[in-house]
């Protein structure tokens, strides 16, 4: 069977369209996912490349990266926040979807499982379940291209002047505090809970300590090539707390 990308990304473009009723307010975080879910299938790609995969991985590859947010949809339609702690574990409602839309009954069931393993781990804490190595290796794939567009997004988000995006800060306050549970665990380079988040200055931390959890060399590259973590870091409100990390990200991109 001859893998086409192309005809399932017109299944996902044409259900992330069907969430758009022309309004902009309303269409504006819907967007925001569409343009994310693009991005992070072409960083999937890029990691692709950069370490020769075969014709066939290239393809799950993508299909990773493009629907890897596939549950978001839903999830804002909803309940209005993406704040899984709140309503439901996106990956797994992503599953979900796409097993009701059947937008890969063409496919192997081998590549199905891939894929639903990848998108239903990628934005976990830290991957839960698999059951083969493929499994595993698509799923640090998918949170390494879902990781560098946030990187990117929020990187430039934070140091911008316009209106804050609600949905985007997980409606967290934003005070110049850091929480000490959360510092510490950045500090023991550790990943940080979201049940921990207290301000945005929690969550931002939280961000930064995603550096330990980078799966691909070339992932980890590009994120300090394009100093994504020094342009959150310059947001961060907290002086004291700001100058000790600032040290610790410096030991990291050396």
């Amino acid at each position: 069977m001859m893998l086409d990308f192309s005809k399932y990304k017109k299944k996902f473009t044409e259900y992330a369209n069907s969430f758009l009723n022309k309004d902009k307010k309303h269409d504006e975080d819907f967007i925001l996912k569409i343009i994310h879910s693009n991005n992070v299938k072409k960083n999937a790609e890029f990691i692709a490349i950069s370490n020769n995969f075969s014709y066939e991985d290239f393809f799950i590859a993508q299909i990773c990266g493009q629907f890897h947010d596939v549950g978001r949809f839903l999830q804002y339609h909803e309940y209005q926040t993406f704040k899984d702690t709140k309503t439901i574990k996106h990956g797994e409602l992503g599953v979900k979807i796409i097993k009701e839309n059947r937008f890969f009954e063409d496919l192997d069931i081998s590549l199905q499982e891939i894929i639903y393993t990848a998108i239903y781990n990628h934005g976990l804490y830290s991957i839960e379940k698999y059951q083969t190595d493929k499994q595993l290796f698509f799923s640090k794939l998918t949170r390494d291209a879902d990781k560098i567009d946030i990187f990117r997004l929020v990187s430039e988000y934070y140091n911008k002047t316009e209106n804050r995006n609600i949905a985007l800060e997980y409606n967290l306050e934003d005070i110049p505090e850091i929480s000490k549970n959360v510092f510490n665990s950045f500090k023991d380079k550790e990943l940080i809970e979201k049940s921990e988040l207290k301000t945005l200055n929690d969550f931002k931390l939280m961000q930064l300590s995603w550096i330990y959890d980078i799966n691909f060399e070339c992932s980890r590259k590009l994120i300090i090539e394009k100093e994504y973590l020094q342009s959150i870091l310059l947001s961060i409100s907290d002086i004291y707390i700001k100058n000790i990390i600032k040290q610790m990200i410096t030991n990291l991109t050396i």
